[in-house]
């Protein structure tokens, strides 16, 4: 799995919007069909949220599959700023068009940014192969080591059910899942600056020691 000193050669890497992309994957963990499908009105950049509705398939739109596929999950500190200055940079920003649209505004295709962007980036980095999964799996994993309650994980992640996720967990309120998020984009980017809540134990561990 990439990361710590190798999620940050990868991003030093990628040239933007493709950063913003890769660094927004993997703070939130969406999955790479939905970030393809996320529109300027499934953004609230004030409040701080993301809404699911659409997903990238095959170059077609399409519902998502299921109950807890279709979400609004939270944005962390990191993942506002990056958006506000992607928003800036756009050409197109009205609330019906994409947020990462190719040149002619149509959404983008998965396989070819794997294939013209991510993978050489990767060996650039000097990294082995690498796939937009694994930065949801970055997420995951991140979700995991901080011992976020599983049904803030399952939440996020979109997933059916709570098994594919870990196991059973209770009942979990919206501020408990964005702190969750925050602690995420801590150990992801720990030179950013940090939001007005003091760092828990868990929270200064760095990503470094993480990596191995």
């Amino acid at each position: 799995m990439i990361a710590g000193d190798d999620f940050a050669k990868l991003l030093n890497e990628v040239d933007e919007p493709y950063k913003t992309m890769v660094e927004l994957i993997a703070a939130t963990g969406l999955r790479i069909g939905e970030l393809l499908a996320v529109r300027w009105r499934a953004l609230d950049l004030e409040v701080g949220t993301l809404a699911v509705r659409e997903s990238m398939y095959a170059g077609k739109f399409q519902r998502p599959k299921t109950h807890k596929s279709r979400r609004t999950i939270p944005l962390g500190p990191h993942a506002i700023t990056s958006l506000k200055a992607h928003r800036d940079r756009s050409m197109r920003k009205s609330a019906d068009d994409l947020v990462f649209p190719n040149k002619s505004g149509e959404a983008l295709r998965e396989s070819k940014l794997l294939e013209r962007v991510l993978q050489p980036a990767a060996e650039r980095a000097g990294l082995g192969r690498v796939t937009w999964h694994q930065f949801r799996h970055i997420h995951s994993s991140l979700l995991n080591d901080l011992r976020v309650p599983v049904k803030i994980a399952q939440e996020q992640l979109g997933h059916a059910s709570i098994q594919t996720t870990l196991n059973i967990y209770t009942h979990v309120v919206d501020a408990s899942h964005r702190a969750a998020i925050e602690q995420v984009e801590r150990q992801l980017f720990p030179t950013v600056p940090k939001s007005q809540k003091a760092d828990t134990p868990s929270d200064a561990l760095s990503v470094r020691k993480r990596a191995g």
